[in-house]
């Protein structure tokens, strides 16, 4: 277990790729914030 948490939330999925560099770049811990209801893509637009 690392003393770094890179926690994120990511509609489209390009935060979760910068999210998951920054994780393997310190070795820290990923955590992902998900929303109860998933987005659709007419939300995003």
């Amino acid at each position: 277990m690392s003393k770094i948490l890179v926690s994120f939330f990511s509609a489209s999925g390009v935060t979760k790729e910068v999210a998951e560099r920054i994780a393997t770049i310190t070795g820290g811990d990923l955590f992902e914030i998900e929303p109860i209801d998933k987005y659709t893509r007419g939300d995003l637009d």
